[in-house]
């Protein structure tokens, strides 16, 4: 059972949500989010009211044995801790050269002109940088079928972070097969020094500070501690390199092609539109390495059927941005996304381009628009009490009983 404090800032944090959205039909998303943004204090003591939630009552119920949660913060680790260190980027990789190859095998016996496309970050040809995804001059050079964008790349780099289940190579670091049929396109011994490099948006608190192998930049619209910086990821710009206030406080640019890991908690259903979340999905795409991982933990309190075509919607969305779908967990109170983003973008279209959707299903009318159950809810005015239908009880019960931390 929460209790007052519990339910008191879960009923703030809703109103704020609610108070959003409604200004979003008032006056239009752009306008309801710079109105938004400016209201400093509101935004405060939002980021406040999270902070406590979070850090005292989710964690009681993450702590409770009878109650038998899982914390967003563990499956965040876990997700990278797998991908990155236990074989799951070379697994991804495996699959994308394969349906990769299928493509191209279809394309030939239908006289279809083949093609490699590689993924299209934004002012940048590849969409790479040192780090976890890692550099080698010293790479064997692709197969010449490859296209020259993705042979220079790939013979720069390699997405891939030493895993132990591969031997060790020679000079203690990676090296790309030129045999497409190898079961493994890697060999790479162990580096202990290797980091994810993650960004946290909507960071609150910064939760990933703390964990070993994460190199964090953690940022939200009102930092409530230090090591959060403050930034509005919607109107944050993304170009060669990054860019901080002079007080270093303040985030204005990130640099294309840097991140391994992009995460989303409890961020999308904070928008009040669905083209503003589809932006902050593309911004993602364009930070992120080719071979990264995006990871959205967005709240539900139903059973795991009840929004199941919202979450299909999601996937098709972000299918066509050029994410492959690696994991889906629906917790008691959330749904829990892991992407990856594919260095063919056509092995991740792949997978929308194969659906089948009724013309009468607004969901996935548009492949530019990421929806909640929210946009669908019904605003009213009854005197001066402001009423709504659809999605509230679920945002209510989430708020009220989420046991992460």
């Amino acid at each position: 059972m929460a209790s007052t404090e519990h339910k008191d800032l879960a009923a703030f944090i809703k109103s704020v949500h609610s108070n959003l959205r409604k200004e979003s039909q008032i006056y239009g998303p752009e306008t309801a989010w710079r109105r938004h943004v400016a209201e400093s204090d509101t935004l405060q003591k939002y980021a406040e009211a999270m902070q406590k939630l979070a850090t005292k009552h989710w964690a009681e119920n993450v702590a409770d044995p009878k109650k038998n949660t899982k914390c967003r913060i563990d499956w965040v680790k876990s997700q990278c801790w797998e991908y990155f260190f236990r074989g799951g980027i070379e697994l991804f990789w495996d699959r994308e050269v394969n349906i990769n190859r299928k493509i191209t095998n279809d394309q030939s016996h239908s006289g279809i002109s083949t093609y490699q496309e590689w993924s299209d970050s934004e002012n940048s040809t590849s969409g790479l940088s040192d780090g976890l995804i890692c550099s080698n001059s010293e790479l064997t050079p692709v197969d010449d079928k490859d296209t020259p964008d993705l042979k220079k790349s790939l013979n720069k780099h390699c997405s891939m972070k030493p895993s132990t289940k591969f031997e060790k190579s020679t000079e203690n670091n990676l090296q790309i097969s030129n045999n497409e049929h190898d079961s493994s396109i890697v060999q790479a011994s162990h580096r202990e020094d290797c980091k994810v490099k993650l960004l946290d948006v909507g960071s609150c608190y910064n939760p990933f500070g703390g964990v070993n192998f994460f190199d964090v930049t953690a940022i939200d619209l009102a930092p409530s501690c230090d090591g959060v910086l403050q930034c509005d990821f919607l109107s944050m710009q993304i170009g060669q390199e990054d860019v901080f206030s002079a007080n270093k406080q303040q985030v204005e640019q990130l640099t294309v092609g840097s991140f391994d890991t992009v995460v989303f908690c409890l961020l999308l259903e904070y928008l009040p539109s669905p083209e503003q979340r589809y932006a902050c999905c593309k911004k993602a795409y364009n930070l992120l390495k080719s071979g990264g991982l995006l990871l959205i933990i967005t709240p539900d309190s139903k059973h795991v059927g009840a929004n199941a075509r919202f979450m299909k919607s999601w996937r098709y969305v972000l299918s066509n941005l050029g994410f492959m779908r690696t994991k889906y967990e629906k917790l008691p109170h959330a749904h829990c996304l892991a992407f990856r983003k594919c260095f063919y973008k056509r092995v991740a279209t792949r997978w929308a381009s194969l659906q089948k959707f009724s013309k009468d299903d607004e969901l996935f009318h548009s492949d530019t628009n990421i929806f909640i159950p929210q946009d669908f809810t019904t605003w009213t005015r009854e005197d001066t009490v402001e009423c709504v239908s659809g999605d509230k009880k679920a945002d209510v019960n989430f708020y009220n009983e989420l046991p992460y931390t």
